[in-house]
């Protein structure tokens, strides 16, 4: 079985904030467009916090929720209590796969990803309790790199970036 390509997608702030109080700092609408074209089609993996987040499982995707609560539930979805058996899991979908959060999914998986979708938001969050990992640039190049766009509703910036592990 060929491995399928793992990509982490994420929005961060200046420190890497990620989320405050168990949601996003911030709502980009073309941010969130742009994760659902991005995302659709593929599998899912993110931790029971950030699905509760989202309330739901995201349509047209595979959503599996990694929890240590064994009698954890809900429709939809696909439950693992392992890391590695959620990896393996998502591997036999032969989808591509995608980490979605949070910071200790995104710490774990790290050495996994093959690419990084970042959305960079040229702002700060003081109260901010999850935090990305720091990104190695001995490991890690950008290959793509979009414009400082501002979000009309929000009024902060914010460009995508790709990155791709280095060979």
């Amino acid at each position: 079985m060929k491995r399928q390509p793992v990509s982490i997608i994420t929005a961060i702030g200046r420190n890497r904030e990620l989320g405050k109080n168990g949601q996003l700092i911030w709502h980009i609408s073309d941010d969130l467009k742009r994760f659902k074209k991005i995302t659709m089609g593929g599998t899912l993996i993110m931790g029971r916090k950030t699905f509760e987040s989202i309330g739901k499982p995201l349509p047209g995707r595979k959503n599996i929720v990694l929890t240590s609560n064994k009698k954890y539930n809900a429709p939809g979805i696909f439950v693992k209590n392992y890391p590695n058996a959620a990896f393996n899991f998502a591997q036999c979908l032969q989808r591509p796969i995608f980490i979605i959060g949070g910071e200790s999914i995104y710490r774990h998986y790290m050495p996994l990803a093959d690419t990084l979708y970042i959305t960079q938001i040229d702002a700060e969050e003081h109260g901010a309790d999850a935090f990305f990992p720091e990104i190695n640039p001995d490991d890690w190049q950008i290959t793509e790199q979009s414009g400082w766009q501002t979000d009309p509703v929000n009024r902060v910036k914010y460009r995508y970036l790709t990155y791709q592990r280095k060979k």
